[in-house]
């Protein structure tokens, strides 16, 4: 029996013992601790409606105003809970197929099944959180934050009117000379990030690498976020 075999039956027992009714899954690597920059136990993390990391730390850090603070966009109508009738909207949400998901629970509206109206101003809810997400990212200069949602969403609004939005931004991130060099650089940077960062040699080598994109793009987002991945690495290095 594996450690990870052994974690996993240990984790599904205590699971059943308290009657766990909330999402949780597991994880082999370290991508999710470094992502929660976890170095310690008890750790949380707080995931804003939008599937972003908006905080982490220690639990009894974690306040009542900073959560408040990214509640806008949450639903209490969240597609792990719902009934078997939202199954075919749960599936389309599972593919990001917005278009796909609203058809499903219009057919659910115009039958006339409970709760179907609030499910769908919640999936609405749910595409109304990206869309914001990705216009604030292009406001602050995020290309790539912006591009990731794009990419996501980018033929599968079909006749919704949030379409326009990211078909826009998908013209502006593909035309436009100066975001297009950004976002080169932003996903090089990215590219380091998601390298094997475990040895001392390799977060040396991810430093060395993310310098060079500072130089190379001054006074521009990447300069700013590789250098503050930069201190990140050093600190992991002395500690």
């Amino acid at each position: 029996m594996t450690a990870e075999k052994e974690d996993h039956d240990l984790t599904a027992a205590w699971v059943k013992e308290l009657g766990v009714e909330y999402p949780y899954g597991y994880f082999k690597d370290s991508k999710l601790s470094e992502a929660t920059e976890h170095t310690a136990y008890p750790h949380a993390a707080l995931i804003d409606p939008k599937g972003v990391i908006v905080w982490a730390g220690h639990p009894a850090s974690l306040s009542d105003s900073i959560i408040e603070k990214h509640l806008a966009g949450a639903s209490k109508y969240l597609s792990y809970g719902w009934s078997d009738t939202f199954e075919p909207v749960a599936k389309q949400l599972a593919k990001q197929d917005f278009g796909k998901a609203i058809a499903e629970v219009d057919k659910l509206v115009a039958s006339g099944a409970e709760g179907a109206a609030d499910v769908r101003t919640a999936v609405i809810g749910m595409l109304d959180a990206r869309i914001a997400t990705m216009s604030k990212a292009l406001e602050k200069g995020d290309f790539y934050a912006a591009n990731i949602v794009v990419e996501e969403l980018l033929g599968r609004l079909g006749d919704l009117p949030q379409a326009a939005t990211i078909d826009a931004a998908e013209t502006r991130l593909g035309s436009d000379k100066e975001v297009k060099e950004i976002l080169a650089g932003q996903k090089k940077l990215h590219k380091i990030m998601d390298g094997e960062l475990r040895k001392d040699k390799q977060l040396e080598g991810a430093i060395k690498d993310a310098e060079k994109l500072v130089k190379k793009y001054p006074g521009t987002i990447v300069e700013r976020q590789a250098n503050e991945f930069i201190t990140k690495l050093k600190d992991r290095l002395k500690g």
